[in-house]
């Protein structure tokens, strides 16, 4: 079996405005003028995968439209085979509106469109190809679910990204074999508050418990902590830190780490070392204004890997 990653998951144009502050509840407030930008979780994650050197496969749907044309072209650009996006012609191209404040921090909308029509009859035989399929939840858990089991059955590593925040059956749980997660993702499913590191371990041994394998708990700034279980069976767990960098967006730092962290892993970096990664692939997005523009190349992560060394 190859090292090709298949990704079934979003496609969406975000439209992004950055404001001095967000706005309250019925208040209107000027912006800058808004950027129209290549995104959906899919797709930032399939990127930032091939970015890296990955080879990518995208399963997903765009409409019969103008950001549809784009969101292609873009995946093209990038070397990701695009031969399993379908063009729908009952729905519009998923958006995204996305507001920035002056601290980096976001708000995002999300108007599925074609991404709420991504079906299990859209996979064809790509998943048995591949070493591993990345999966996120803006698109229907229907798919998602069947896509995992279908890998699951096919011995595909499956690596989810429980995003945006769902609650999510011990059947689906147990399909898993890495399970990537952020501090609110992993309070949902754990039933854990997750304001620490402290917390972020017991939410992962809670999730160990329910049947996903390893689990990754991203922390922001913070970085990552990781839990799983050795060949012997034993739990293996530690707190990998993030570089420390000037924020300028956040937008598609956790995208960033999962494709990072997935290319490191079918590298055979391991665990541990797979998360060290995706940390400093994700610290780097946050140093550029927009998602898939801002993700870093390989050279770029294991230069400031060395610089931490």
């Amino acid at each position: 079996m190859s090292d090709n990653i298949c990704v079934v998951g979003s496609l969406n144009m975000d439209i992004v405005v950055k404001v001095e502050r967000r706005p309250r509840a019925g208040e209107t407030i000027k912006g800058s003028d808004y950027l129209s930008l290549p995104g959906g979780k899919g797709a930032n994650q399939a990127i930032a995968a091939a970015t890296l050197g990955g080879k990518v496969t995208m399963i997903s749907r765009v409409g019969n439209d103008a950001f549809g044309n784009v969101l292609l072209e873009n995946l093209e650009e990038r070397g990701i085979d695009t031969s399993y996006v379908i063009r729908d012609d009952l729905a519009p191209t998923g958006a995204a509106f996305i507001t920035i404040d002056n601290s980096g921090e976001n708000s995002i909308i999300i108007s599925p469109g074609a991404n709420g029509r991504v079906s299990i009859e859209d996979v064809g035989d790509i998943i048995a190809k591949s070493s591993a399929v990345i999966l996120q939840l803006e698109i229907p858990f229907d798919t998602v679910f069947k896509s995992a089991k279908l890998a699951s059955e096919l011995g595909v590593q499956v690596i989810v990204n429980a995003a945006p925040a769902m609650e999510l059956p011990d059947e689906f749980l147990k399909l898993i074999d890495v399970l990537i997660v952020n501090e609110t993702e992993a309070s949902l499913l754990s039933d854990v508050e997750v304001l620490n590191i402290q917390d972020a371990f017991l939410a992962a041994h809670s999730l160990n418990k329910k049947g996903a394998h390893t689990i990754i708990v991203t922390m922001g700034a913070e970085g990552a902590v990781f839990l799983y279980k050795d060949s012997k069976g034993s739990i293996i767990q530690g707190h990998q830190k993030a570089p420390e960098v000037k924020v300028t967006d956040t937008t598609g730092a956790g995208d960033t780490f999962v494709g990072a962290f997935v290319t490191a892993m079918l590298k055979g970096m391991g665990i541990p070392v797979s998360t060290q990664y995706a940390c400093a692939a994700g610290a780097l997005a946050v140093t550029k204004l927009g998602a898939q523009s801002a993700m870093p190349k390989h050279e770029e992560v294991m230069n400031i890997l060395s610089q931490l060394r």
